[in-house]
Parts: structure tokens; C-alpha cells; sequence
């Protein structure tokens, strides 16, 4: 991501709106279709090196290894990051997302074949094609299959991406076959989702807020727009972003 921040880059938005409203006068950032025909295709072509924070060449290569959605920027800026790259998971939402491919078995993230066939784990999943990304999903998995609070939910994540002993682990992990027996939840699924956090505990523990990450992708998509479709107008102001 580049170093400007959300502060900074809501300022050039706001001044890139008041220099177009001189020639039109309607018109307002906050309503446009950042995913029209043109934006769709300057991100399926990677073609960013110009906008705030899909501009570095990793994220730019990810842009062209997946299918362009709605959700596309937040996803990979959420994908971006060291953990997530090295375990193999931007992999597998690249493969499902372009081609909706299995998970091979033998694959680290094989798991989330199985998990994805229980409706309440797919219901959490399936708009980032049954890989997790953010941290609401980690805790909306365990709330889902156990039955218990949001609040203890997340308790129970933070614990179990956690550093932790042996002894607390097994004290939490018990506590959750507990309640997801109650809940009516197969054994075979739960304790596939205790693995999970088990071995990918480490990049699960990186994944974000997804109100956090979208704050970003839309401004993305914001400068995205404005790059095709004022461009000359406000060229400086985008240029300036870099």
C-alpha cells in the first residue's frame, strides 16, 4: 500500500469533486458507479500504478489473477499482506475466484473444502469464495457452529490465533466442542474448524476488520474512476497521489 493515508486521500477526493462541480455542478463522488465497464477494465488489466494503494506491483499482478467483481479491491487488499501470500491462501481465493476450483487435497487449506459444505459455515464464506479474509468471518464461524455470543465469539478467536499454551488451548477447544455439540453442529465439521485455526493460526491471526479494509478499496475505486473519466480535468490531483 502506498503511505498516504485515508485522511489525505479523502482531502484530494474532496478537492478533485470541487474542481469538477465548476464544469458540473451535479456532481457527486459518493455517487458514482465505480464499476462500470472502464473501472472493471483498468483493474482486470492491473493498469494501477497511478491510484492510492493498489499501486504496488504485487497487488497489481493479483488484480490480473483474479475476476473483477464488486468486491475485488477489498479482497485483494486483504489479501496482500505477507502471511497471507506465503501460506498459500491468496492462491486458493485466486484459483476459486477465476475458475471456482477445488482445494487439492495435500493443499494446507484442503479443509475448507469440507467446512464450506456446512450451511452455516457456507453462509459466512461464500462472498469471498469460501476462503476467509477478514476477522468478522473467523468469529461469525465460531458463533455460527457453536451457537454462543458474538461477544464470546470473539474472545474465543482472539485466544485461538492467539499465543497460547497447550493446556489453555485444550481448556477452549473443549469448551467449543461443548457448545457446538449443543448447536447441533457435526463433531467432524467443528473439529476440522479447530484445526484450522490450529495450523493457519498464524495468517488467520493477520486477517483485518472488514470495515477497515473497505475504507481503502473505496477510495481506490473512487481514484479509478476519476483517472478514466477525469482524467484531464484533474490529472494533477491524481497524479499527485502517487
Amino acid at each position: 500500500m502506498q503511505t498516504m493515508t485515508l485522511g489525505e486521500a479523502q482531502e484530494k477526493l474532496i478537492q478533485a469533486e470541487s474542481e469538477i462541480q465548476k464544469d458540473t455542478p451535479q456532481f457527486r463522488i459518493s455517487e458514482i458507479d465505480c464499476m462500470d465497464d472502464q473501472v472493471i477494465s483498468l483493474l482486470q488489466r492491473g493498469d494501477t500504478a497511478h491510484i492510492p494503494y493498489i499501486s504496488a506491483p504485487g497487488i497489481r499482478d493479483l488484480l490480473r489473477r483474479t475476476k473483477v467483481s464488486q468486491h475485488t479491491v477489498r479482497d485483494i487488499l486483504a489479501l496482500y499482506r505477507l502471511g497471507a501470500l506465503e501460506s498459500g491462501l491468496a492462491d486458493v481465493y485466486l484459483d476459486k475466484s477465476r475458475f471456482g476450483s477445488c482445494i487439492h487435497w495435500g493443499n494446507p487449506w484442503a479443509c475448507l473444502e469440507l467446512l464450506n459444505l456446512w450451511p452455516s459455515i457456507q453462509s459466512v464464506l461464500e462472498n469471498t469464495y469460501g476462503v476467509p479474509l477478514y476477522r468478522e468471518q473467523l468469529e461469525k464461524l465460531i458463533e455460527n457452529t457453536t451457537g454462543c455470543s458474538s461477544e464470546e465469539a470473539a474472545e474465543w478467536v482472539k485466544s485461538l490465533v492467539g499465543n497460547i499454551s497447550k493446556e489453555e488451548r485444550k481448556v477452549i477447544e473443549r469448551s467449543i466442542l461443548k457448545s457446538a455439540k449443543k448447536n447441533e453442529t457435526p463433531e467432524k465439521i467443528i473439529r476440522e474448524l479447530l484445526v484450522l485455526f490450529k495450523r493457519q493460526g498464524g495468517t488467520l491471526k493477520q486477517l483485518q476488520r472488514e470495515s477497515f479494509i473497505q475504507s481503502y478499496a473505496e477510495i481506490a475505486y473512487r481514484f479509478c474512476y476519476l483517472s478514466i473519466h477525469y482524467s484531464d480535468s484533474i490529472g494533477g490531483e491524481i497524479n499527485a497521489s502517487q
